[in-house]
């Protein structure tokens, strides 16, 4: 280990114990950020989600009230500290998201400068409750680094105490990998992601032999069809669909949502298929690719009957959930089969 790192392990563990005073009183808490290191934080504070960009990264810790009065559609953040690092050349894109970050939803900002700090004070609403606050920002060129703070003024620290909150988050940060590196980690992480969750997504299709080949033909399984192709919105997906009955045509119909099995959190889409005058029309959502839209008209045989479907749909993205949606379905079919053979699933609404 070299000088450098062993000066900032030592200054790391000194800001440990010191940064309480700088937050409030609240104490502080040695938060990870990522592969680059770690960071002293208020108490108070809660990690929210890191945002890797092309150049930059924004970590980023906020504060909810638990009042009831606040509580709204919107979650209610009265603090936000935001963290970003950068490559010399994101510098300015950098400094926007953590401004971003910290504004937060404040708005009519007047914006002022003390020194190596932009000052903001401005309006900060949700959920139709409305609160002064203020925002404080500086740079660390030298360490390729911005901090960003906001919080509301009356129930929070006064402007000297943000700017003694950035100075202790900086002092704190125990940098374990250079910031080059760490970005160029950052930005394989996508592909990365995706390849582990197209793993195992293979691996679980695996057990019931259905494959993972994209564009390949639509194949069927225990009467289950499964579809493998490019969606022109969503990129690279696997929809699996299965038939549950036909009943006859209807205006329209209700689901009625009977109660899930223990190991079934929520039952999977249902589509229907009826005959509209010149073709097979479907309802419902998720949309399902034009072939597959087509294989399943070709299996309608009465144009006097509406056909049911239970679908699900997964993705290699790293957004998608850890739990597979074919999972779910497989674990919904004998219910979903038992609940529409006794008319407890879909109702006609005529």
């Amino acid at each position: 280990m070299n000088l450098y790192w062993i000066a900032a392990l030592i200054v790391g563990s000194i800001s440990v114990a010191s940064a309480g005073i700088f937050f409030g009183g609240s104490g502080a808490k040695r938060q990870p950020l990522a592969e680059l290191g770690f960071i002293s934080v208020p108490t108070r504070l809660d990690p929210y989600a890191t945002q890797e960009a092309d150049g930059f990264a924004v970590f980023s810790f906020d504060s909810t009230p638990s009042s009831i009065f606040l509580m709204g559609s919107s979650r209610p953040v009265s603090e936000v500290l935001a963290v970003s690092v950068w490559r010399p050349d994101a510098r300015a894109a950098a400094l926007k998201a953590v401004t971003s970050r910290a504004v937060d939803r404040t708005d009519q900002i007047t914006w002022t400068t003390r020194g190596e700090y932009r000052i903001g004070v401005g309006v900060h609403e949700v959920n139709a409750s409305k609160h002064d606050a203020r925002i404080v920002v500086r740079e660390f060129p030298d360490r390729q680094l911005t901090i960003g703070h906001m919080s509301w003024i009356k129930r929070s620290l006064s402007e000297a105490r943000q700017i003694e909150l950035i100075e202790a988050s900086f002092t704190s940060l125990e940098q374990r990998t250079p910031v080059a590196e760490y970005l160029l980690i950052a930005a394989d992480r996508p592909r990365m992601l995706t390849d582990r969750h197209r793993a195992a997504l293979r691996k679980l299709l695996s057990v019931r032999t259905v494959p993972y080949k994209v564009d390949g033909p639509i194949v069927e399984r225990d009467g289950t069809f499964y579809d493998c192709y490019i969606h022109s919105h969503w990129g690279e997906m696997i929809t699996a669909v299965h038939p549950l009955g036909d009943l006859p045509a209807a205006r329209s119909f209700r689901e009625l949502n009977p109660a899930t099995p223990p190991d079934v959190p929520n039952w999977p889409f249902i589509v229907t298929f009826q005959w509209n005058g010149t073709e097979w029309a479907m309802e419902g959502s998720p949309e399902l690719s034009t072939r597959m839209t087509a294989q399943l008209s070709d299996r309608h045989q009465d144009r006097s009957r509406a056909y049911f479907y239970a679908v699900a749909s997964d993705s290699p993205q790293p957004t998608e959930p850890s739990e597979f949606r074919i999972d779910v379905l497989w674990r919904a079919i004998p219910g979903l089969n038992d609940h529409f053979k006794r008319g407890t699933l879909i109702q006609p609404l005529n």
